[in-house]
């Protein structure tokens, strides 16, 4: 593990939205971070998968079809340790918007 001084400095860029946390959840505030992860291919499966049974393993499939693009969403309630994720994206399913959020 490196505890050196430029690894501190770095790190303290990092960590510093996370001190505050206590503070801000007293009077009923919270700090959420948000990440994301565009453009991921939505794919599906050329047969299905044949589930395990006595004596043979499960067989899977390998060759797939992309069916679209999908960009994953998540968001992180600092205070609270708790995460939300949603789906947004273009594809089979059509033109979607995120889900998984609650609504305003």
């Amino acid at each position: 593990m490196r505890l050196d001084e430029e690894f501190l400095e770095l790190a303290a860029k990092v960590l510093w939205c996370y001190a505050p946390v206590d503070w801000l959840h007293r009077p009923g505030e919270g700090g959420i971070g948000l990440d994301e992860k565009p453009n991921l291919q939505a794919r599906r499966r050329g047969a299905p998968t044949h589930p395990r049974s006595p004596g043979h393993l499960e067989r899977r499939e390998f060759e797939y079809e992309r069916t679209g693009i999908v960009h994953f969403l998540v968001a992180f309630n600092v205070s609270e340790g708790t995460m939300l994720g949603g789906l947004s994206g273009v594809g089979f399913l059509g033109t979607r918007n995120f889900t998984g959020f609650p609504q305003a």
